[in-house]
């Protein structure tokens, strides 16, 4: 059970890796994603309507095959007065003996056939803990945040093949950019203004973001960048706005992200380009997010005026 922001994605491509090599073996997947509204009723419903009835009380996956269920989220359920989980605990039963009951007829049993469970846990809401005698079932595996070299490293070498074609200037700058773009993810992670609230329940910024940004960055090409590293940089600027600053639900998170990245392109930037103004690399982003299409068949960012006169 990983218990990590990035653990869904992590399991989830293991899974895909295994079952692409193991669905000509008859192993099936299905997910289950828990939340604090999940019962123990509700969670029976889900796992039911992934299996069959094989013979008699015997329930099983469809043909013969057996499934993987990969719990999401497993420590959400909501904790009640007697500090148990009704979905945790139904859970239990099910792992420990392979058997449920039918909610209309308490006397019949239904026992369950070639099933497993992998689950994960959410490191920033829920209980944090489960009881011992789900756990006592898992192997529980730790992943913990790469650290800025590591991410450096990776989306350094990503972000540098993808630049060989560039200005001379633009591939100097492949380790600055990424080391920038770690720095935007860092400060926004320690600042109060992005936490998740009860209004802002979607401020969940992680290495997903980086991803997207260097996703973005992946889609330049060279011959639209006549200025070099200035224009590069505003398109590195516009992706990180993109991708962080659509978020943002208040003109003050806005502003604070603002700042922030200013601060970066001041620490980053200012001697890469001529400029003395790291304003100069920011301001005006937002204003060149639509793309237009050019001769050639190139992506080209158009201002917004000209936009709306076409």
């Amino acid at each position: 059970m990983p218990e990590d922001a990035n653990e869904t994605r992590q399991c989830d491509y293991l899974a895909d890796v295994k079952l692409d090599r193991d669905s000509r073996e008859g192993i099936d997947s299905a997910a289950i994603n828990l939340n604090s509204y999940t019962t123990s009723q509700a969670l029976q419903a889900i796992l039911m309507g992934s299996l069959d009835k094989r013979t008699g009380t015997v329930y099983g996956p469809p043909g013969q095959k057996k499934c993987i269920f990969f719990v999401d989220d497993l420590n959400m359920p909501y904790v009640d007065a007697y500090d148990t989980q009704a979905a945790i605990m139904l859970l239990t039963q099910i792992v420990s003996y392979k058997q449920v009951y039918d909610r209309a007829h308490l006397e019949e049993k239904r026992n369950l056939v070639d099933i497993l469970f992998t689950a994960c846990m959410n490191p920033k809401a829920g209980s944090f803990m489960i009881n011992a005698r789900l756990q006592r079932h898992f192997t529980v595996l730790t992943a913990h945040s790469p650290s800025a070299q590591n991410i450096a490293s990776i989306y350094g070498k990503i972000l540098g093949r993808h630049l060989e074609g560039f200005d001379a200037m633009v591939r100097k700058s492949s380790d600055t950019i990424v080391m920038a773009t770690g720095d935007i993810l860092t400060a926004i992670q320690n600042n109060p203004c992005f936490l998740p609230s009860g209004q802002k329940f979607h401020y969940q910024f992680n290495l997903k973001d980086i991803s997207n940004i260097f996703q973005g960055l992946l889609h330049t090409e060279s011959a639209m960048f006549k200025k070099g590293l200035q224009d590069f940089l505003r398109a590195w600027a516009h992706e990180a706005q993109r991708v962080f600053c659509d978020r943002l639900v208040s003109p003050e998170d806005r502003a604070e992200m603002q700042i922030i990245m200013e601060k970066v392109a001041s620490k980053h930037f200012l001697g890469a380009v001529q400029t003395k103004d790291e304003r100069a690399i920011v301001v005006g982003v937002r204003d060149r997010e639509h793309f237009g299409g050019a001769s050639g068949g190139f992506r080209i960012f158009l201002p917004s005026d000209v936009i709306i006169g076409i």
